[in-house]
């Protein structure tokens, strides 16, 4: 027999309802039928399936043969091993706590206008802003403030010029799916994306990648996952 056709209806049992889900976004952004939407309120922060085409448990797309929900998971599957193996060739030990690294660097932005804005020495500004002034990405999803700046509700954004990286430097202390910024950048032209996020959203352009979720993968340049430990 040929092998299950794994969809939204095993991503909804194992990751959605589970508690597995960290709500990155990354089904949503690879869904090519826009039959998964994002609840972001009441502090939910989950993907949900449209009342149409299959109801919130399952997919008619999926039960057709369509997998890219679950390929985009960072939480379906083995993903861990599938990530290290794609990156590095290999597993990590059980002394790599921390994960396989090339190389660990202390570092901080040279550039005092971004030193000046940046929240732990503006590495990821810089790195961003050398990126596209370089010419190796078109954009990068990031966070931003909702309205005026006042308000501690974080939003997708996507940073384009050096000006649009420093208007979103800094932490945010709500939670915000990046990747949602996605279509807009697409939208706008981009090819080369650099995603910004915390681990457990950075962790799914890899998956993608692994698993060949096909141009959504490829479209990911650069990914940059902070450190985190809760919100507030």
């Amino acid at each position: 027999m040929p092998p299950e056709k794994l969809h939204w209806a095993h991503l909804y049992q194992e990751v959605v309802t589970s508690g597995l889900c960290t709500g990155c976004a990354a089904c949503i952004v690879v869904c090519p039928y826009d039959v998964l939407e994002y609840d972001d309120q009441g502090g939910r922060y989950k993907p949900f399936h449209v009342a149409a085409d299959g109801g919130t448990d399952d997919c008619t797309h999926g039960v057709k043969g369509c997998t890219l929900c679950t390929r985009a998971c960072p939480r379906f599957g083995d993903w861990e091993t599938e990530v290290d193996t794609y990156l590095f060739g290999r597993v990590r030990t059980e002394d790599e706590v921390a994960g396989i690294s090339s190389d660990i660097v202390l570092a901080r932005a040279t550039d005092s206008g971004v030193l000046e804005v940046g929240q732990d020495g503006g590495f990821v500004s810089a790195l961003l802003i050398w990126a596209l002034e370089h010419d190796q990405i078109d954009a990068a999803l990031v966070s931003d403030l909702e309205g005026d700046g006042t308000s501690w509700k974080a939003i997708p954004a996507v940073a384009r010029t050096r000006d649009e990286v420093l208007a979103t430097a800094g932490s945010r202390y709500t939670y915000c799916a990046n990747p949602m910024a996605y279509a807009d950048a697409i939208g706008a032209g981009a090819e080369r994306i650099a995603l910004v996020g915390m681990g457990c959203q950075t962790s799914a352009t890899a998956i993608m990648s692994a698993r060949k979720a096909g141009k959504v993968a490829r479209r990911f340049n650069l990914s940059i996952g902070l450190l985190w430990s809760k919100t507030f």
